[in-house]
């Protein structure tokens, strides 16, 4: 999770345009609140096809349902980018039959106009009456479009729904947030993960989801085409397609000897044994990489505590950091007696040749020195299909013996009097 003081920054920093937008902000509520007394949910069943569905050169579809949320209702969340196929039914043409003007139907709601209609205006009704509910997975199972979903949950319900539909998008603010999600994550636990952390802060929970969106846009910007960066930057821009799916991935233990030679490292002339692996900034260019190889981690502690016969212990696993970075350690397990065991895990996405160099907190310090069954988890080839997981039990018995730790900085505390 961000640290709260630069989440605070970022709010402050924020706070100037987020006054300015409120005044927008009540423009929005009144072309929603039209909307809403145009397409009232109780009176959705008598909905016409005319009145529901873009009809291309007429006039009237400009006041019909999917109009209304594709264009009139933009700045409460666009989803423009996708065919008009995502409403189902539309009168228009197509990428193959560019000139011929008919109905055309998306085939899962039916073959004729009539069939499909009644389908779609069925699915919009149960939607909402899901949503009404808290049915999370009934929303997951409809079967509207996903963006279309979005926009109708979040225009009915913009107390409950976020208003960010692109899935890029979503992956990229919970990136930046440094939120923890994985790939079985779709978009409504995406959007369910964002809207939870708004709701936890104190000062965003007192916000609208379109102060909150406009928040994330202003503060970390639109997701990057990384083919479309200068070269220089692309090794700095993140991108989850450089990683296969987490059920593709087939982690293993392995066993690595600690060199008692100590590597000098304060001295500019000496030379580092072998190649330095520098997992900080690995993780500082790409927070994908320190998320995966946790989620590798907490799925191999699963994995191994099922295969000797603990599943009552598998079970009990948790990614903790994933509610709370403060603890000092990410993953809690439990050794095959049932004893607890506390897991840092460090990522790189290179091999296991090498030296590692990484920075722990004086947190992640003070718990290593204290906790007896504290472990340094290294996970190499991170981006792989076969990482390997190298696990340090206590990891500073070895301090001076294998193991350097080096002050970076220091904390200058000065006390002062007044000249008589």
């Amino acid at each position: 999770m961000i640290p709260l003081d630069d989440l605070r920054i970022k709010q402050a920093e924020f706070e100037g345009t987020r006054q300015k937008f409120k005044k927008e902000i009540i423009k929005l509520e009144d072309k929603r609140q039209k909307f809403l007394k145009l397409f009232p949910k109780e009176k959705l069943s008598n909905l016409k096809l005319e009145n529901y569905a873009l009809q291309k050169e007429d006039v009237g579809s400009k006041s019909s349902f999917c109009y209304w949320l594709e264009n009139e209702l933009k700045e409460l969340g666009n989803i423009h980018g996708a065919t008009a196929r995502k409403f189902g039914i539309y009168f228009g043409v197509s990428k193959s039959e560019p000139t011929e003007y008919k109905w055309r139907i998306t085939s899962r709601f039916g073959d004729s106009k009539e069939e499909a209609f009644n389908n779609i205006k069925s699915a919009i009704i149960t939607l909402l009456n899901y949503a009404g509910e808290n049915n999370i997975q009934g929303i997951r199972d409809n079967s509207l479009s996903n963006l279309f979903k979005g926009k109708i949950l979040s225009t009915y319900f913009p107390d409950k729904f976020l208003n960010i539909f692109d899935d890029k998008h979503l992956e990229y603010f919970l990136d930046k947030l440094d939120l923890v999600y994985s790939d079985s994550d779709d978009e409504i636990s995406k959007r369910i993960i964002l809207i939870n952390f708004k709701n936890k802060d104190e000062i965003m929970s007192k916000w609208t989801i379109y102060e909150f969106s406009k928040f994330l846009y202003d503060s970390f910007g639109h997701p990057s085409r990384r083919e479309d960066a200068p070269q220089e930057l692309k090794e700095y821009l993140e991108n989850k397609t450089d990683y296969p799916k987490i059920k593709e991935v087939n982690a293993e233990f392995i066993e690595l000897n600690i060199n008692q030679e100590n590597i000098e490292i304060e001295r500019k002339e000496t030379k580092p044994l072998g190649k330095v692996v520098d997992f900080e900034k690995e993780n500082k260019i790409n927070k994908l990489l320190g998320t995966r190889g946790e989620e590798i981690v907490f799925n191999l502690e699963q994995r191994y505590l099922n295969s000797i016969g603990k599943q009552e212990l598998a079970n009990k696993v948790k990614w903790v950091s994933k509610e709370d970075d403060s603890l000092g350690y990410d993953i809690l397990s439990f050794e095959e007696d049932g004893k607890e065991k506390y897991i840092e895990v460090k990522s790189t996405s290179q091999s296991e040749k090498g030296n590692a160099n990484f920075l722990i907190s004086s947190n992640q310090y003070s718990k290593a020195k204290r906790i007896k069954n504290y472990y340094f988890y290294i996970v190499f080839n991170t981006k792989g299909k076969e990482p390997k997981v190298w696990k340090i039990k206590e990891p500073l018995q070895y301090e001076n013996k294998g193991l350097t730790l080096t002050p970076i900085g220091f904390r200058v505390v000065i006390n002062t009097r007044q000249l008589s």
